[in-house]
């Protein structure tokens, strides 16, 4: 028993040790790591944290808190008098972007774009819609999290294409992609590498698609996240057969979406 204590008391006083009394010793969570009302994963590593890669979250922008009296003034003068129930979006949302996708290449009419709360909601729909049991889904390798977790809990098979620097491996996709539904991937800017694929490689995946009829989500969520320039990176929004590509998700036939999901 002494040969424990020295020890059990060095660990009870660094702070991972909690006693309860007529209840035992457990072993707490991380301690000083990050204040608690950051709600930011944590880790059992000491010390001060020089990088915090425990979320993807990014701060506030100053730029919410001058725009929402502008937002809260067109909300009074077209909406306040109806039930502001608008299960695809405000209408003059959904208008502007279908105007802006279609000024980058894709034409797109208002009633093809669901506005969504935020981009995971948009890959769950579509994956609930499209990636059921019995479906086989392929997706870049490495791939982004909450799309791998979408498509395996609606029930399909996921399988992944491993990932070169210009993005998707088009060899090897194109040996599985016979045996696929549907293909997830993010052209403009991938997650988690960060690669933006370059346009013969976008030609490539569009010719491919186009000979095995592959239906495609490009998501491009991240599109406007670059730091090396301001407009936003282009995915595969002109490239490919109608139907098959849209600049942020598919546009899925009416019975099973009403309109194209946009992240």
């Amino acid at each position: 028993m002494g040969v424990q204590v020295v020890p059990l008391g060095g660990v009870a006083a660094s702070g991972r040790l909690a006693a309860a009394r007529g209840s035992g010793t457990y072993v707490r969570g991380a301690v000083g790591l990050v204040r608690p009302d950051e709600g930011r994963l944590t880790s059992f590593g000491g010390g001060q944290v020089v990088v915090d890669l425990s979320s993807g979250a990014l701060p506030g922008s100053e730029l919410v808190t001058e725009v929402m009296p502008e937002v809260g003034r067109q909300l009074r003068r077209h909406h306040l008098g109806g039930t502001g129930c608008h299960p695809a979006g405000l209408p003059e949302l959904r208008a502007a972007l279908a105007a802006r996708i279609t000024a980058q290449g894709l034409p797109t009419r208002t009633d093809q774009v669901l506005v969504t709360a935020g981009s995971q909601q948009a890959v769950w729909l579509i994956a609930t819609a499209l990636a059921g049991p019995g479906t086989v889904t392929l997706v870049e390798d490495p791939s982004y999290r909450g799309a791998l977790e979408a498509f395996a809990e609606a029930g399909g098979r996921v399988r992944g294409a491993p990932c070169t620097p210009a993005g998707v491996d088009l060899n090897l996709l194109e040996a599985a992609v016979a045996d696929g539904d549907l293909l997830y991937v993010q052209t403009a800017l991938h997650n988690p590498t960060g690669a933006h694929m370059p346009e013969p490689q976008r030609r490539g995946l569009a010719g491919l698609a186009a000979r095995h009829g592959t239906f495609v989500v490009d998501d491009q969520s991240q599109a406007e996240l670059g730091w090396f320039r301001s407009d936003p990176l282009p995915g595969r929004e002109r490239r490919g057969p109608s139907g098959r590509w849209s600049g942020r998700a598919p546009r899925p036939p009416p019975a099973l979406v009403p309109a194209s999901a946009l992240a």
